[in-house]
């Protein structure tokens, strides 16, 4: 486990999300002064000792609403995200606007670090308003001129559930496995190792101005790792199989490595050994 050895003041965007609750938890058993932002107030058992701060990044667009929370503050972790547009929810909003002014006032601040979560693959292709939005934000913040890390995980798993995981829950409680129409294969990263990298580029002696993808070392091209015994007409004796039970070959050689590595880590072993101690 990589440790923190300068303690620090660091804003949590998302912080009572799956990514970020877990961010915040881990800064704070490392004695880290944690500012946990959330767009509305509401308790979570790992920000009870955090400062709690309420802000609408889709609606703070201008530097001046993100100064105030940015008061003696080292370090920024934005794990906030929205997966697609909804009444009084805007990708837009919340992946470019309010981040061009966060960035902003980031410089204004002298904040010296910035690790930003995107998602993989947010750079090909993007066809979505969720890649598109994602995509734009990284792009300013690339463009900004202090230490800035993005890291853009694949699909995350982990003890809680949420968005994601909560589905591949859902999706493991069926007697058959849906197949939807143009999905590709997931080389799932456990949350645990993404918090680790996150760890490790908020130390002083990280590098900068880097953007990395994280993925597990094992590439499901069915359902997650989710795969009933027969392929049809399955009606009793489906089986699940948990995502990371066994590692499987045909991964490509970018899914086997993790940005966590740069810490002296590798999450594909992490995965391995915890595949092997499962049986």
């Amino acid at each position: 486990m990589h440790r923190i050895n300068l303690r620090m003041r660091v804003l949590v965007l998302g912080a009572s999300g799956l990514i970020g609750s877990s961010v915040a938890a881990r800064l704070l058993a490392e004695r880290h002064e944690v500012v946990a932002a959330t767009r509305r107030q509401q308790p979570h058992e790992n920000l009870l000792h955090a400062t709690a701060v309420t802000i609408d990044i889709a609606r703070a667009r201008d530097p001046a609403d993100w100064l105030p929370h940015l008061c003696a503050v080292d370090a920024v972790v934005n794990c906030a995200g929205l997966l697609q547009d909804g009444p009084g929810d805007s990708t837009t909003g919340v992946h470019r606007d309010g981040m061009a002014a966060l960035f902003a006032a980031c410089e204004q601040a002298g904040v010296r670090r910035l690790v930003h979560i995107s998602a993989l693959g947010v750079d090909r292709n993007p066809t979505t308003a969720f890649a598109r939005t994602k995509l734009a934000g990284d792009e300013l913040l690339m463009a900004r001129n202090f230490d800035w890390v993005i890291l853009r995980p694949s699909v995350i798993v982990g003890r809680p559930a949420y968005g994601g995981s909560a589905l591949i829950r859902a999706l493991a409680a069926l007697p058959v496995l849906p197949r939807p129409p143009g999905t590709g294969p997931l080389a799932i990263v456990h949350l645990d190792d993404l918090v680790e990298a996150v760890a490790f580029f908020l130390g002083p002696a990280a590098p900068t101005r880097v953007v990395l993808e994280i993925a597990g070392p094992i590439c499901f091209a069915d359902g997650c790792g989710l795969r009933p015994r027969q392929a049809c007409g399955c009606h009793t004796g489906c089986s699940r199989r948990c995502p990371v039970s066994r590692t499987q070959s045909g991964c490509s050689a970018g899914a086997r490595r993790c940005a966590a590595r740069r810490c002296g880590r590798s999450c594909a072993a992490r995965l391995e050994k915890r595949a092997n101690g499962r049986g």
